[in-house]
């Protein structure tokens, strides 16, 4: 029984067929060999490492397609490796189910050949062992003969060899006709209100043309082996450092083996930080919800903000019969420039707008909510006799953005130079931070009204003057 013979029910009919034809093609190839390892690589527009390893019951296999998932390592690689070794008689004997014997190992290296021995060398020359032929019984008394004893230098110098092929089995290289596109998800963006991003990747055909987009799938270990920097640079910001997870000793367990995740939550700070780079590319793009694609977009970086505003216009729904109805309405306002929440691609909170192939920035007063009500259809209508009612009620929200209202319902502006104040104070006795330490908080003074610099308010609403008093952005970032 040979090798194929006993793992055969192992593998899929047409995963074994496959195999047979990498090993046809003479795609599959034997890197090194001891007597209870195989490593092996298989070239299929990528090289796939293999390792076998046995023990005297069974044999365990590794493949680097599937290392660092939930599929088993019953792959064509491994059945093309497994047909290779039967074919060049690399085993010492029969192999049977509940018994794998050793495999003929090396016994002369690239290693051994640069080195010269002195004349004085007593130790007995065996001739190496040819391990091509297929016949099992010129193996086995092959193996009869004792091999010669390593020195101590040559022995460390293999161990050294072996981890760095174990090693090679973590790392996956990325062909140079390889490349990564970032997709913005705009229906998820807009149900989270944060930007959702998945990266996917592509590969040029021999004929030219671009193959099928995929999910990135990428291990941990191959970060560093990517084509692009750019590429490189955004990963490890997403990813932050390589989960460590002491114990594991494994070659498919290892965290390096680990594909990495494709899809991400972005908070601001982040997208602040990875958004010009990402545009830079020319490789960053919306994803719709037919699965289609936009432009390239780009990122502007010299342009004054959006502000969040809210406005109040006739209903679209009102009846003659019944008392025409007003509604509130976010809208977006930049100097003179005013756009409508239906006129963009996508807002995401902290915040950003897309429109027309272009990331601009926005100033929503920590105040997004109104967009995802305005999008569910949540906002409330009112008759016309109740709107200075519905002003005074906005005037007692925590948070209150721009507000841009007819000459009907128009509130006094007050405006006012803000005095800032440092307050100094020492951590709380139950916070963590030492009691040696001082706190500070910056503050300014409107007119006798205390507003910490940390808030985004727009305004500060007196709501019994029926006024608000518009905080000066510009004189506070002076400080």
């Amino acid at each position: 029984m040979s090798l194929a013979d006993m793992m055969e029910s192992q593998f899929r009919a047409d995963v074994r067929f496959r195999g047979a034809a990498y090993l046809q093609s003479s795609r599959v190839s034997i890197s090194h060999i001891t007597a209870d390892d195989v490593y092996a690589v298989v070239r299929d527009g990528a090289e796939h490492q293999i390792h076998l390893h046995r023990t005297e019951e069974a044999l365990e296999m590794s493949c680097s397609s599937v290392a660092g998932t939930k599929r088993p390592p019953t792959t064509k690689y491994v059945w093309a490796t497994i047909l290779l070794i039967d074919e060049q008689g690399y085993m010492t004997g029969t192999p049977k189910p509940g018994h794998i014997p050793p495999f003929i190992a090396e016994t002369t290296s690239s290693i051994d050949d640069d080195w010269d021995f002195e004349e004085g060398d007593d130790d007995p020359y065996f001739p190496p062992i040819n391990i091509s032929k297929k016949s099992s019984k010129s193996a086995q008394s092959a193996t009869q003969v004792e091999p010669r004893k390593l020195n101590e230098w040559q022995q460390k110098l293999r161990a050294l060899r072996d981890r760095l092929r174990i090693r090679d089995v973590t790392i996956e290289t990325k062909p140079s006709s390889y490349e990564i596109t970032y997709q913005i998800d705009v229906a998820d963006s807009w149900k989270s209100g944060h930007l959702m991003l998945q990266i996917v990747e592509c590969q040029r055909r021999s004929t030219g043309g671009w193959g099928k987009i995929k999910p990135l799938k990428l291990k941990a270990g191959g970060l560093e082996n990517l084509p692009e920097a750019d590429d490189r640079a955004i990963l490890a910001h997403l990813l932050g450092g390589i989960q460590d997870r002491s114990g594991t000793q494994t070659i498919a367990g290892s965290t390096l083996n680990q594909h990495l995740p494709h899809r991400f939550h972005m908070t601001h700070s982040l997208t602040s930080a990875l958004l010009p780079r990402m545009c830079s590319t020319g490789r960053l793009r919306l994803l719709f919800d037919d699965g289609k694609m936009s432009d390239p977009i780009t990122f502007s970086e010299e342009v004054e903000p959006w502000d969040l505003s809210l406005t109040m216009e006739p209903s679209a729904g009102g009846s003659e019969a019944k008392q025409a109805q007003w509604q509130i309405k976010p809208i977006l306002i930049r100097e003179e420039e005013t756009l409508s929440i239906d006129d963009v691609e996508l807002i995401v909170e902290g915040g950003w707008v897309v429109r027309d192939r272009s990331i601009e920035p926005l100033e929503d007063f920590e105040v997004y909510e109104w967009i995802r009500s305005y999008r569910n259809h949540e906002l409330p209508s009112f008759p016309e006799t109740e709107g200075k009612d519905v002003i005074q009620e906005l005037m007692t929200l925590p948070s209150v953005p721009r507000l841009e209202l007819t000459d009907k319902w128009e509130i006094e502006q007050k405006h006012i130079v803000p005095t800032p104040r440092l307050k100094l104070f020492t951590p709380s006795l139950k916070g963590k931070m030492p009691r040696d330490r001082i706190q500070a908080d910056l503050e300014f003074v409107y007119d006798e009204i205390l507003v910490r610099g940390s808030t985004h308010s727009w305004a500060i609403p007196l709501p019994e003057e029926q006024s608000c008093i518009v905080r000066d952005a510009k004189q506070e970032q002076a400080f």
